[in-house]
């Protein structure tokens, strides 16, 4: 399914796909802005965002340049009124015009965001992470033993779990 959005054309006369196309150039990153892209500290206000943050920064120039398209993923963007200072920040600090957004969509390639825990794909089980501030804050099911989550370097698929290969015979 998402081939097919990523491919679909939306009037006849481009049905046919246009192969000098990438897919890289529809899809998306999305980048948090307060705590990802800008130092955040506390809330200011609607008109305060922090500091770049460098390596981010870095990173997100990095990939424009490779031709992915970039949104800034952002609460701020929930209200009309937070999009313009977000606007103006990005301008102020060096960055190409980029989309801000609160949502996302099936073009979405990622999110790169300093509040997210990651899951496995079709498990439910939760990445974690061993370096500080990787830890989920929300509570952790109380069957969430450490077999039950996945430490970064220890992911297992879930066709390899026990019992997996048991039930099909």
């Amino acid at each position: 399914m998402l081939n097919w959005l990523r491919n679909r054309k939306t009037t006849p006369e481009s049905a046919a796909p246009d192969k000098a196309e990438e897919p890289q150039s529809r899809e998306w990153i999305g980048v948090d802005l307060d705590g990802t892209l800008a130092e955040y500290h506390k809330w200011k206000g609607i008109d305060h965002i922090g500091k770049p943050i460098p390596l981010m920064k870095e990173r997100v120039l990095n990939w424009l340049r490779d031709g992915y398209t970039i949104k800034v993923f952002t609460a701020r963007a929930s209200v009309p009124e937070g999009i313009a200072p977000v606007e103006k920040w990005l301008e102020k600090h060096g960055f190409p015009p980029l989309e801000v957004t609160n949502q996302k969509d099936f073009l979405m390639l990622e999110v790169w965001d300093d509040r997210a825990i990651q899951v496995v794909h079709n498990t439910g089980k939760a990445i974690l992470r061993s370096q500080l501030n990787s830890k989920p804050k929300a509570p952790l099911l109380g069957r969430e033993t450490a077999s039950a989550t996945c430490e970064m370097g220890k992911m297992e698929r879930p066709e390899d779990q026990p019992g997996k290969n048991a039930e099909k015979k």
